[in-house]
């Protein structure tokens, strides 16, 4: 008994001293607003922040992605072509923000499924928050943003938020939007900045204009193609792939939640992964899989219930996840 407590309580001290495992994050550099947002994401006033981005194309192919990104990436969009740039925002709201995605763009749940609709549904601080992405670029490469352009560009992007809020279903609602501004041009990105606050009031109530300038490999973010990453020759003549398969754990979402939860992750190879949740004293009270798994992205939901198949009372637990000796553990927050 005394050396199960005693294993419990290093347990407990492990767990703790593991939890701030870092998120998938591979933008580098990033500049500017990062991990900033706070009282904006609750009152109704409208908030401009801005961040500068470095960009590699390795970094979008899907060993180089995050599990909610990857996740994208096999759903697709709705339509149209601007899948990159969708995973380009949730990739920098995960890393900047901590955003746990919820729904990818063909997930999201409409009143009208022909109406106006958002691009990704993530949490945030235990708030939803509807992310809405566009990219301010001029064909051909190089043109810059005249100010009417980047003007009428705001505007009608503002005008579709509204309108698809009022059309989300309400299992989806959201309670903040964002509006994630994508440029290549820093020259672009100062007009953005400068032309937002000419915008009037009642389109810019309640939402936060993230303005992105993207720097490196990024002409596949705007006119495409596809990214590659080639292989590059390493000492001895091999060559070996530039990105490197990640072993990843994304924050659960909803984080608090109150009935269940889902936990992504991504695993680099084939391997026997293990995926456990455990109180703040140690305990583990649920094995949510444990066996081989297969290369890629994973989700899990734990609907609070323990091994025993009773409802885990309110408090902090941790998750777990261990793949042939290595760990990344997280917290989260139950709720009545």
């Amino acid at each position: 008994m005394v050396r199960n407590r005693m294993f419990e309580a290093l347990l407990a001290v492990v767990l703790l001293a593991t939890l701030a495992a870092p998120a998938h994050t591979h933008l580098d550099p990033v500049t500017g607003a990062c991990g900033e947002l706070d009282t904006e994401l609750i009152d109704a006033s409208p908030h401009l922040i801005v961040t500068d981005v470095g960009v590699s194309e390795c970094d979008f192919i899907a060993e180089g992605l995050s599990p909610g990104g990857l996740e994208m990436l096999l759903e697709g969009t709705a339509g149209g072509s601007s899948i990159y740039s969708e995973i380009l925002a949730h990739e920098i709201a995960l890393q900047c923000e901590q955003a746990g995605l919820l729904k990818t763009e063909t997930e999201i749940i409409y009143t009208d499924p022909n109406g106006k609709k958002t691009d990704i549904l993530v949490m945030i601080d235990g708030i939803k928050i509807g992310i809405s992405v566009t990219r301010a670029i001029v064909w051909p490469p190089g043109t810059p943003l005249s100010p009417a352009q980047a003007q009428s560009l705001l505007e009608d992007k503002l005008s579709d938020i509204i309108a698809s809020s009022l059309n989300v279903d309400s299992v989806d609602a959201w309670q903040k939007q964002i509006l994630l501004v994508e440029t290549p041009s820093a020259t672009d990105r100062d007009l953005l900045l400068n032309t937002v606050p000419l915008i009037g009031a009642g389109l810019r109530d309640d939402t936060i204009v993230w303005v992105v300038q993207t720097d490196g490999e990024d002409d596949f973010l705007y006119f495409g193609p596809e990214p590659e990453c080639e292989a590059t020759s390493v000492a001895g003549g091999e060559e070996a792939e530039t990105s490197i398969p990640a072993f990843a754990l994304e924050p659960n979402a909803p984080n608090p939640f109150s009935r269940q939860t889902t936990i992504r992750f991504l695993l680099p190879r084939e391997a026997s992964a293990k995926l456990d949740v455990y109180d703040v004293a140690g305990r583990r009270v649920k094995t949510l899989f444990n066996g081989m798994q297969t290369v890629g992205s994973h989700a899990v939901v734990w609907n609070r219930r323990d091994d025993a198949g009773r409802d885990a009372p309110a408090g902090v637990y941790f998750y777990r996840l261990t793949m042939d000796g290595e760990t990344l553990s997280r917290k989260m927050v139950l709720n009545k």
